[in-house]
């Protein structure tokens, strides 16, 4: 029996300097993933947004 597993890895780039406030957002992102598509392995690398040199698409939380 082949078992398969949705994963994700990414880069997020953040404005927050609370360190709480980066936890419940990691824990929302986790959660949205796994609902919405299904994704159950996530890994989410979290940096400040004024000193990320990634190429980036802003997503803006409504």
């Amino acid at each position: 029996m082949r078992m398969e597993r949705l994963a994700a890895e990414a880069h997020v780039a953040v404005r927050l300097a609370n360190l709480e406030e980066v936890d419940i957002l990691r824990r929302t992102m986790k959660e949205r993933l796994r609902e919405s598509f299904g994704i159950d392995h996530t890994e989410l690398e979290f940096e400040s947004a004024a000193t990320s040199s990634h190429s980036r698409e802003t997503i803006r939380q409504e």
